[in-house]
């Protein structure tokens, strides 16, 4: 019984740490990347919130990295303002909130997103997703 409910448990209950690559079609709809590792958010700003931009912009950043297009997934508070034409002060009660409830990861480097928060965006941006002619999200 100890074998099979610890595979159980696994099976059932522990999430994965790597982006799937149904994450990655998910998030093509909202985020494009150069060749030099800059994300560009194709979604309509009113349709999201600035948590959500910002939250699009670190999945964007990881991304990035994974492609190789940059050497670092995370982001410092002033290049996350920068990038999405956001005061600073906007941006870090935003980000400090993500922080809280485990979304994103701060460290020496700056601010990465962690695989929670990537479930969650993902989870809170279905909603343009399932509207009829993608709500407003350019591809």
């Amino acid at each position: 019984m100890g074998e099979d409910l610890r595979e159980l448990i696994r099976r059932e209950m522990v999430r994965s740490e790597t982006l799937t690559e149904d994450d990655i079609k998910f998030f093509k709809r909202f985020i494009q990347l150069t060749e030099d590792g800059t994300v560009i958010l194709t979604v309509d700003r009113s349709l999201v919130t600035q948590t959500e931009l910002i939250l699009l912009y670190l999945v964007g950043r990881k991304l990035a990295h994974i492609a190789g297009l940059v050497d670092s997934p995370a982001a410092r508070l002033r290049d996350i303002a920068e990038a999405l034409s956001l005061p600073a002060t906007t941006v870090s009660p935003r980000l400090a909130n993500c922080v809280r409830y485990g979304e994103i990861k701060r460290g020496a480097a700056g601010y990465e997103i962690a695989i929670g928060g990537i479930l969650s965006l993902k989870q809170r941006l279905q909603r343009l997703v399932e509207q009829p002619h993608g709500g407003g999200v350019s591809v």
